[in-house]
């Protein structure tokens, strides 16, 4: 059964007209940017922006719980310890105020990383570190976790430390 092409034209041309009287009847509504993030909120969708950094700091409690979790065993510490393990207890206690830890979890972008570091007060300017980043192609290969990051270091040093990269 042969289909001869003015079949098919007039079909398709018939097909687009029907269509076009059909979506006339059906009123155009526009969504505002605003109902949109209304809409996701009570979908239960976070914007990252809002997230504190407070949120990725974890209690002792929670580390150790986690920690449990994946099968670590804790020992306790005998409190008539001598002097050689009040000497390493004091160097657990060590607190490094050059340096800060932070904590990216997976699923960030270089931007709300950007305001991560920023509101850490390990770089000056957000959006500069973000352009570097991009500019260098590294905004795609930011890796996730703990990271020591000294208070000092300039954008290269902090871009090497999150993206696992020899300086």
């Amino acid at each position: 059964m042969g289909l001869s092409s003015r079949s098919f034209m007039i079909g398709l041309g018939l097909g687009i007209v029907i269509t076009g009287i059909t979506f006339s009847f059906v009123p155009y509504k526009s969504i505002s940017d605003k109902e949109i993030i209304e809409k996701s909120k009570e979908l239960g969708m976070v914007d990252p922006l809002d997230l504190s950094p407070e949120r990725f700091v974890l209690s002792q409690e929670e580390i150790i719980k986690r920690a449990k979790k994946l099968g670590m065993d804790f020992v306790e510490k005998d409190k008539n310890s001598n002097a050689e393990s009040k000497e390493i207890n004091k160097s657990d206690e060590y607190f490094d105020p050059d340096v800060v830890t932070i904590f990216i979890p997976k699923g960030l972008v270089s931007k709300e990383i950007s305001i991560l570091l920023y509101e850490n007060n390990l770089i000056d300017d957000s959006e500069e570190f973000d352009l570097y980043l991009q500019k260098n192609k590294l905004d795609r290969v930011i890796s996730y976790g703990y990271f020591d990051i000294p208070t000092k270091s300039d954008y290269k040093t902090i871009a090497d430390i999150i993206t696992k990269q020899k300086p």
